[in-house]
């Protein structure tokens, strides 16, 4: 056999051994729950991957579709679909959102501001589009203040009072954490982009 073919075979081998049985079994009857969905449509398509094609869906899960199309044949378990970068934006954005309430409880309420410092370097890391859109002024106020906090929660080792934001700097997280929230909760453009997918098919299939 050409080895080329040979590998090929192999290749295919190693994807089908990677799926588990209890994935195959889940995955058969949700194909049969999706068919028993589209009959009741009121011109039912020959095939699932018909309507996933004509819908826009398969490219939004072309994982999902190929293995629906066939599934027994070799399929890209890399291949990117346009819902991947969905769920991942929709992910920082809750982060974020969770990541400024957390803070803004806790400068509040807490005694102890020992942590805040590496609170907000986990926030400033999470910015979901990077050093632009409507978040970068927010990465830039952490980025030229972040010293400030560090300093400010900087205690002599045989201090008794636990390391606090003086009120100023408490007073600046507070306007931070609520104008992120406001910006990430008022889906601006630039935020709506990574979910235009599923927007577009609500849209058209209301």
């Amino acid at each position: 056999m050409n080895e080329g073919v040979s590998r090929e075979f192999l290749s295919q081998d190693r994807c089908r051994k990677s799926l588990s049985p209890t994935f195959e079994s889940h995955a058969m009857v949700l194909i049969g729950k999706m068919r028993e969905a589209l009959n009741r449509l009121p011109q039912p398509p020959a095939f699932i991957q018909d309507y996933l094609q004509s819908t826009g869906l398969a490219g939004m899960f072309p994982r999902a579709a190929a293995y629906i199309a066939n599934p027994q044949t070799l399929y890209d378990l890399g291949q990117q679909g346009s819902m991947d970068e969905h769920f991942q934006h929709m992910a920082s954005l809750h982060l974020v959102s969770s990541m400024c309430r957390q803070l803004n409880s806790d400068v509040n309420n807490l005694a102890n501001h020992k942590y805040i410092a590496h609170q907000v370097a986990l926030l400033y890391s999470v910015n979901p589009l990077g050093s632009r859109g409507p978040l970068a002024p927010h990465e830039k106020a952490i980025k030229q203040n972040f010293n400030n906090i560090k300093q400010a929660l900087t205690v002599p080792p045989d201090s008794v009072d636990p390391p606090r934001l003086p009120p100023d700097q408490a007073e600046w997280m507070n306007s931070l954490t609520g104008s992120l929230l406001t910006t990430v909760s008022g889906f601006p453009p630039e935020l709506r982009r990574p979910m235009q997918p599923v927007l577009s098919f609500l849209q058209n299939h209301q």
